[in-house]
């Protein structure tokens, strides 16, 4: 346990495998490492609440999907642009079953106040491991689109031998 964030991910699976609404959209719940809990009117600082919320949000979608990279493929980023606004967010949310206020905790991470969240702001290792999957497919392929076609006419090849 290195990094702050490998931390509280380690102290989400543990204290919040089942999360309920309080825990994902409450600035007021944060875990400590001692499972104890942070009550409103705390002074703790916008970098640890977005830091916690990141990390009880990626222990939910490793929960539902298996990886948070998965959930924002699979629910978060269908439009492929590789962001997701409130509305989008509470879309996925909604079809992985989670039916909390979305507004409390977008508002949490969205720290630039762009109004729409990336995979860096919910998970930066796993932001750069499809990061260095796509300029792997370009650079390989020259597109995305071209290697779904390469693949396809191997897989087509292999079927016919």
């Amino acid at each position: 346990f290195g990094s702050r964030q490998s931390k509280l991910d380690a102290l989400a699976k543990n204290h919040l495998f089942v999360v309920d609404a309080e825990m994902l959209h409450s600035q007021a719940y944060y875990a400590r490492g001692g499972g104890g809990r942070q009550r409103a009117g705390s002074s703790e600082s916008p970098i640890l609440q977005r830091d916690a919320a990141a990390a009880k949000l990626r222990a939910l979608l490793e929960h539902k999907e298996g990886s948070s990279l998965r959930a924002w493929l699979r629910h978060f980023d269908r439009n492929n642009d590789r962001r997701t606004t409130k509305h989008e967010m509470y879309g996925a949310l909604d079809r992985l079953g989670c039916k909390e206020e979305v507004l409390s905790l977008f508002e949490i991470l969205d720290t630039d106040k762009s109004g729409e969240l990336t995979l860096e702001e919910i998970d930066a290792s796993q932001a750069i491991l499809w990061n260095r999957f796509v300029e792997w497919s370009v650079r390989s392929f020259g597109s995305s689109v071209e290697m779904i076609h390469r693949l396809n006419d191997m897989l087509e090849l292999e079927e016919v031998t």
